[in-house]
């Protein structure tokens, strides 16, 4: 699920962060710290950022019909959606940011943060 296997053996397989050169394939997701909020990287290949509550889910970004395979923050500070044959799909655009990590925060927005806590990208979806 995670490139980082040492989270998913020590139990908490939903994250809330995707560190730098890491990445989440399909069937994976983040998960905010509350628990409200999902972005889930599909088996069908949309990227999906979920508002979830007792009576479901509610799609609130998406980065649909592209098939994706994995989405991955670059040690460069790119977030990248890549395909099975390591095509690029959809960016940030956030090359030369270096070392960025995205966050899934509880009021629902996906940002991208360089290490001085700068956000350089964001969903938008607050």
């Amino acid at each position: 699920m995670f490139t980082d296997v040492g989270a998913a053996l020590r139990g908490d397989p939903w994250q809330a962060d995707l560190a730098p050169g890491r990445s989440v394939f399909r069937g994976a997701a983040l998960r905010s710290t509350d628990g409200r909020y999902w972005l889930w990287m599909q088996p069908d290949g949309n990227l999906v950022l979920y508002r979830v509550t007792a009576s479901g889910s509610t799609p609130l970004w998406v980065k649909g019909n592209l098939r994706g395979y994995r989405l991955t923050n670059q040690n460069d500070g790119n977030l990248v959606l890549y395909d099975h044959a390591n095509r690029p799909l959809w960016a940030s655009n956030t090359v030369g940011e270096n070392r960025t990590t995205l966050a899934l925060q509880n009021d629902g927005n996906l940002v991208l943060y360089r290490q001085d806590g700068k956000a350089v990208w964001a969903s938008m979806t607050v």
